[in-house]
């Protein structure tokens, strides 16, 4: 029954993949014909690039991966003009207050343009759990996911096992709550 469930993924999953790849052959013959590019995006880029790695002979003279990462403080200090060099008390104080903001908000660049950053903020990550991870590996338990997702944020600098993801949340078993954090990895939402 496992290994027919497998397959049965497995199946639609190449089912998914042969119509998104048919899609996009024929969007790149009407852009080749054009002269034009074509840019194939996703919040998980990583996610993104297996599926297209399984495939790259397909798009081999034109196929380029390009993963944009978040601002790294010293990027988001230059965005938000915050001087790094001067050895002042208020340039200190200006810094510390930056990498407050950055701490709590992450490096996106949208954030410097909203007003209302924790809604952004909160429906990127209500997103990415979502549509990213629970639709793309079909977990069953959504909230339970998020909200391992929430305790690894509340508790990011301490140690963690999965046997206690696993006990803590009540999951079948620790190579269950390996999966989740690793789906978890995989949408960039931490790094272990």
């Amino acid at each position: 029954d496992t290994a027919i469930n497998a397959y049965n993924k497995m199946t639609e999953r190449s089912a998914e993949m042969k119509e998104f790849l048919d899609l996009v052959k024929l969007m790149m013959e009407d852009v080749n014909d054009q002269d034009n590019k074509m840019y194939v995006g996703s919040k998980s880029p990583a996610q993104l690039r297996d599926e297209l790695d399984a495939f790259a002979s397909e798009f081999a003279p034109v196929y380029n991966q390009i993963e944009l990462f978040p601002f790294s403080f010293l990027e988001y200090c230059a965005m938000r003009k915050i001087d790094i060099q001067t050895e002042t008390t208020r340039a200190h104080a200006l810094r510390y207050a930056a990498l407050e903001e950055y701490l709590q908000q992450g490096g996106f660049p949208e954030l410097l343009k909203l007003k209302n950053k924790y809604t952004y903020t909160l429906s990127l990550f209500k997103a990415i759990i979502h549509k990213d991870i629970s639709k793309r590996y079909k977990v069953k338990h959504e909230k339970t996911l998020a909200d391992i997702a929430n305790t690894m944020l509340d508790l990011f600098c301490q140690e963690i096992s999965y046997g206690d993801i696993q006990k803590q949340f009540e999951l079948g078993s620790a190579h269950t709550a390996k999966k989740y954090i690793h789906y978890l990895q995989e949408a960039y939402l931490f790094r272990l």
